[in-house]
């Protein structure tokens, strides 16, 4: 093989983001599982790329319409109750409370006249 055949054989070979190794662990915890194929765990790491990689996609147009700088769990929780391919999760999110409501009238200070016109002073009163 001359170093053009290899570098398309490196290039088709998927090297996958999560460790192959501990989804093969995994697996062998259960007992039903026998052995274990070379593919089933790459396989397995794609899957859970994409799955993830759809969650999150989701979870981020979620907080964008909120307009947050960083999804939370209220945002997950919305996502998953907004989207049927993630009803499996239903289960998971449902201790998360609730995103709250928006005011729809200003918060007033109790007295309007306090700190009007003068700056307040920082740091050691003299």
């Amino acid at each position: 093989m001359d170093q053009s055949e290899e570098d398309a054989s490196d290039e088709k070979r998927y090297r996958p983001r999560i460790p192959v190794a501990r989804i093969k662990r995994i697996m062998q915890t259960d007992e039903d599982v026998g052995k274990i194929g070379v593919a089933v765990p790459i396989l397995i790491a794609k899957a859970l790329e994409l799955f993830m990689s759809d969650l999150i996609g989701s979870m981020a147009k979620v907080t964008a319409q909120h307009q947050g700088r960083s999804v939370q769990p209220v945002h997950m929780k919305e996502c998953v109750e907004g989207n049927s391919k993630f009803d499996f999760l239903a289960d998971k999110v449902k201790h998360i409370a609730d995103a709250p409501k928006k005011q729809t009238t200003p918060r007033r200070s109790p007295n309007p006249a306090a700190g009007a016109g003068t700056p307040r002073r920082r740091g050691r009163p003299r």
